[in-house]
């Protein structure tokens, strides 16, 4: 639990559950929206009860706590989502020299499973081009045949 929260939880003022989910808020944790992507906290002011997010789609975003309380998701930073934020350029170079290795780790990032053309947007949103995104999507294809 962040610091500054414990110590609101501690005096009574908030409960532990709303302290835990607070603290998934706290600046430089990742966060997911369903309409601005990923995320991640900037800076919070607890008094204000406002939060201030660089979202992908919407960077600099300032919330209410509330709402992204009952807005966003908590993901963890080894999340493929959080890197391609703060480690995309790892990202790109992994998908040039292990494609198996980047389609494993997003699926692993969306619970096991996710669609081929769920996959092609996360993937080609900056990671692979999108105009050399099917000749990739291909050889990956292959290389996870034989991959197993």
């Amino acid at each position: 639990m962040h610091p500054d929260v414990a110590k609101l939880v501690e005096a009574g003022r908030i409960p532990k559950p709303v302290g835990e989910r607070l603290s998934q808020l706290a600046p430089g944790n990742f966060c997911l929206h369903k309409s601005f992507g990923a995320g991640k906290v900037i800076d919070w002011d607890l008094p204000a009860k406002k939060v201030v997010i660089d979202f992908e789609k919407s960077p600099g975003q300032t919330m209410e706590l509330q709402f992204a309380f009952q807005r966003t998701e908590w993901i963890p930073a080894d999340d493929f989502r959080a890197k391609k934020i703060e480690q995309l350029e790892e990202l790109r170079t992994l998908a040039k020299k292990d494609p198996v290795e980047l389609v494993v780790h997003l699926l692993k990032s969306h619970g096991g499973s996710m669609t081929g053309d769920a996959l092609e947007k996360e993937i080609s949103s900056g990671v692979v081009a999108e105009g050399d995104f099917k000749k990739w999507g291909d050889n990956t294809k292959k290389a996870l045949r034989e991959s197993r």
